[in-house]
């Protein structure tokens, strides 16, 4: 979860509202607890009676009612969905909210994404590529409405038409024809037009759009998500698959009962790549004012980290002293990761005593049970078996965070979601042959780039800027292992800026301090008994190897 991110924006679009520098859970929390984006509600709604559910063909171009998960492949991209609500003339017209968008701005975004490349796509597109992995476009861009507002089919509908984009409408069924009050509703023949022409998707918006569909029984919840489906595909005359949840809220239960109703793709409002989200029912959009974010974050300089395979080559291991971007690092090159349990301090110093020459000196990972943002553990090594904390407040706290699964010949690194990856079973459909798998502290660098200072602070990492001796694993351009100890005290991005300089196509930082601290206390101490610093000695020992001899 939330967990390396070309364009920082020097100003702001007309009518952009930046976020400023909150990092990827703030943004998390902030859709959770804070303000929550409300339909303005007319002054009275069409009450629909039930619908009874009809045999309707299903429409390739408006996807699959064959419900399946998020597929890892999807994680070799990141791609922003943008939430739009009501397009308005003016802010200064009669009821304009905060969260509307006025012709101006959405002409100027849409202006923007044309000059920078943006390939629109559908939302039948989306969930090919997050089901099956299949690549969307470079540079893709979803685009979905919420509420269907008079104001879309008026103002929004033309620019897109214009352009060329297709978007999706997402449709509460009670109000559908209400034109009284500041916000009126587009009519069941404007939606029907809008759905027989072919550029918009229509989906549903539940019925009556209540304030928070998890507070309702579980019989309200079906009858506000089927409800709705039922309603839409009797107008429209086909299945429709996909809906956002009123508010962007709902629960586990509230996702369940959709997948049940027949949906096979759910939208809420949290703010990240749709990859990154948690499950296909419960899909990331930004808010139409965070385009500059979401574009930044998938495209831009600061853009988050992808999924990456990384073939290794056989190295001898080799030790180098070295000096990068000012910071002194110990560097060890090796081709395979061995574990080895530790009982207690006499039995590291054993092993460390019984090196032989071109073995590595260990490499140490935190084995607390309570993960953290700030610990670097193990999910699963030959010695020991698949963990993952059950309380949602510390997997809410690993999301985003560098997953790293190795094997006999390569190495995968990728953005950690649950319950995308909540078990051993999912490791190993990621990486066939895996060996082993742990969660890093912080990406480094990505596609042999250093994460800007912006780009890490999107992760849920603290500490960024307390400097300290820290450790890293990456791989470099010849496809060996290099492990990297700062001997000087350093902060997270200044590290990152060091280990780009040593042609690194992937680093992960291991945030564990005890092996820097072991590193500087034995440097230079190769011919004497090795001195062990204060501290709690993990119990899982993880170090390079070599395949290929030392000459």
């Amino acid at each position: 979860m939330n967990l390396g991110r070309g364009l920082i924006f020097l100003t702001v679009l007309a009518g952009l509202v930046l976020a400023g520098d909150v990092g990827w859970q703030q943004l998390r929390r902030q859709a959770e607890n804070g303000p929550h984006l409300q339909a303005a509600a007319p002054a009275a709604a069409v009450v629909t009676p039930p619908v009874p559910v009809l045999e309707l063909p299903s429409v390739p171009n408006l996807g699959s009612s064959e419900y399946r998960e998020l597929n890892p492949l999807a994680l070799r991209q990141a791609t922003p969905v943008f939430t739009y609500h009501d397009i308005i003339r003016s802010r200064q017209q009669k009821g304009a909210v905060w969260f509307d968008c006025t012709v101006a701005e959405f002409e100027d975004q849409m202006r923007f994404l044309s000059q920078h490349g943006a390939h629109v796509v559908t939302l039948a597109q989306l969930q090919t590529h997050l089901t099956r992995g299949t690549p969307l476009p470079p540079r893709a861009v979803v685009l979905t409405f919420d509420d269907s507002y008079q104001g879309f089919f008026d103002l929004a509908y033309p620019v897109l038409k214009r352009y060329g984009y297709p978007a999706a409408v997402f449709v509460h069924t009670d109000y559908v024809g209400v034109q009284t009050g500041d916000h009126p509703k587009m009519s069941w023949d404007e939606l029907q037009q809008l759905d027989q022409e072919g550029l918009v998707t229509i989906g549903a918006h539940t019925r009556s759009h209540p304030a928070d569909l998890a507070l309702l029984s579980v019989a309200r919840q079906d009858d506000e998500l089927r409800g709705s489906k039922a309603v839409l595909e009797q107008h429209l005359g086909h299945v429709v698959n996909f809906q956002t949840y009123a508010n962007g809220k709902g629960d586990t239960t509230t996702f369940e009962r959709a997948r049940l109703a027949g949906y096979t793709l759910g939208f809420l409002e949290f703010w990240g790549p749709v990859e990154q989200s948690p499950g296909i029912m419960q899909l990331n959009r930004y808010i139409h004012i965070q385009m500059p974010r979401g574009w930044n974050e998938a495209y831009g300089p600061d853009a988050l980290p992808t999924s990456t395979a990384l073939p290794l080559t056989a190295a001898a291991v080799q030790q180098q002293a070295v000096s990068a971007g000012g910071v002194r690092l110990l560097l060890e090159r090796g081709d395979q990761l061995e574990t080895r349990r530790i009982a207690g301090r006499p039995e590291l110093t054993a092993l460390l005593q019984g090196r032989q020459p071109g073995e590595a000196s260990p490499l140490l990972l935190d084995t607390s049970t309570q993960l953290a943002s700030s610990t670097v553990s193990p999910l699963l090594t030959p010695l020991s078996a698949f963990t993952l904390p059950t309380d949602q407040p510390t997997l809410d706290a690993l999301q985003g965070r560098p997953l790293v699964l190795w094997s006999g010949s390569g190495l995968t690194i990728l953005p950690f979601a649950t319950p995308l990856m909540g078990s051993e079973a999912a490791l190993r459909s990621i990486l066939p042959g895996m060996k082993g798998a742990f969660l890093g502290g912080v990406w480094l660098v990505h596609g042999g780039m250093a994460l800007t200072p912006t780009a890490l602070s999107n992760h849920p990492y603290v500490g960024l800027q307390t400097a300290r001796r820290r450790t890293f694993l990456g791989v470099d351009a010849q496809g060996k292992l290099v492990v990297g100890v700062s001997l000087t005290p350093v902060s997270v991005p200044r590290l990152a800026a060091a280990a780009a300089t040593l042609s690194l196509k992937e680093a992960v930082m291991l945030d564990s301090s005890y092996p820097a601290a072991l590193a500087w206390a034995n440097l230079g101490r190769s011919a004497r008994a090795p001195l062990l610093p204060a501290g709690e000695v993990p119990g899982l020992v993880l170090r390079l190897q070599a395949t290929a001899q030392q000459p």
